[in-house]
Formats: C-alpha cells, sequence, structure tokens
C-alpha cells in the first residue's frame, strides 16, 4: 500500500477542510441570525416599555402587538422567554395603570364632597 505523494496529501486535507467549513458555515450564519434577532427584540422591548412606563398608550399597544407576533413567530426557548417576559411587563403597567385610576377616581370624588 502507498501513502502517496505530499502534494496528495495536502490537496485531501484540503478539501476535508473545505467539506467542514461548507457544512458548518450555514449553522454559524443562522446562530448570528437568531442573536441578532434576539438582541432587536430586547431592545425594542426595553424602548417601548419605557415608552409605556411614561404613559404612552399607542406604545402600550405596539408592544402588545410586537410581543405577540414574536411570541407566535418564535424559534427558540430565548425568544419566548423574552415574549414571556414582555408579557409579564405589559401585565404590570396595566395593573399600576388600573391602580392609579382607582386612586385619582377617589381623590376626584373627595374633593366633590
Amino acid at each position: 500500500m502507498e501513502w502517496g505523494t505530499i502534494s496528495e496529501w495536502v490537496a485531501a486535507i484540503s478539501e476535508f477542510l473545505a467539506v467542514c467549513v461548507a457544512l458548518f458555515l450555514p449553522y454559524m450564519n443562522e446562530r448570528r441570525e437568531q442573536k441578532r434577532k434576539l438582541r432587536n427584540l430586547r431592545i425594542s422591548i426595553k424602548n417601548m416599555g419605557e415608552e409605556a412606563i411614561a404613559g404612552d398608550k399607542v406604545a402600550l399597544r405596539t408592544l402588545d402587538m410586537v410581543l405577540i407576533i414574536s411570541f407566535l413567530n418564535s424559534t427558540g426557548a430565548a425568544n419566548e422567554k423574552v415574549a414571556v417576559t414582555g408579557r409579564k411587563i405589559i401585565e404590570l403597567i396595566k395593573h399600576c395603570q388600573h391602580k392609579i385610576a382607582l386612586i385619582i377616581r377617589r381623590r376626584l370624588r373627595k374633593s366633590e364632597r
């Protein structure tokens, strides 16, 4: 059995490495894309959440829609976790707004007396 020349070995190793890169590159690109989408979702939730906390009702509705769409379109556990956390933020904001509205109504009733 002959081992072959060095040039044949170099060519074989090069072909093997090319196949490895060809198989691994799509996985890396997909992973990078998922990380980018998750980062953008977190930034969107943070920004819209801050606006909603400040009292912007449009931001609250927009945040609600973004979370619904992202949950339905989620491709991984991390995206679902972020969407669920965002839903909790919305529930807290709505709960706080409801309590504030009750306090204002009570104060208005007291001032009317």
